[in-house]
């Protein structure tokens, strides 16, 4: 395939592509376990597309509690430490849970330091929600394609 990807982080959704050499053009990478309705042909629904959704994991693994450590969190991606997307969505089910943030893209700009989440004894910012949102989904590209974007 290609080494050209392109992320676009929406307020609402976010999506990933990748550059098809055959066909000359971008091609939205499907996701199943994350994407909107991933069994949809109707456009409408969003298929490829993933909410920009993140719930932080309040009791993570050893493995994901080891490679979020900063020396460590730059050489792999073990474990899980938040769900995204449709995942993070559909634990929702209209039960206020502090750990979910439903979008995080406006305070970028606006106050990154901001607090949208609290799990596992901590408040998470804005800017920690928007890392661990593109942790996962760099992590579910590569279950996806078995390639590790670099």
């Amino acid at each position: 395939m290609s080494d050209k990807w392109a992320f676009d982080l929406g307020t609402t959704n976010t999506s990933v592509a990748r550059w098809d050499r055959d066909a000359d053009r971008p091609r939205l990478l499907t996701m199943p376990a994350i994407s909107r309705a991933p069994d949809s042909d109707d456009q409408l629904e969003a298929p490829r597309l993933v909410p920009s959704a993140t719930e932080v994991i309040a009791d993570p693994s050893f493995w994901s509690r080891l490679s979020s450590r900063p020396l460590l969190s730059r050489l792999n991606l073990w474990g899980k430490l938040a769900h995204i997307g449709r995942e993070a969505l559909e634990r929702d089910q209209g039960v206020e849970r502090p750990a979910l943030a439903h979008t995080f893209k406006p305070y970028l700009g606006l106050d990154a330091m901001k607090h949208l989440a609290h799990a596992w004894g901590h408040a998470y910012t804005a800017r920690d929600i928007a890392r661990l949102f593109l942790r996962e989904l760099l992590s579910h590209v590569r279950q996806a394609t078995g390639e590790r974007i670099r």
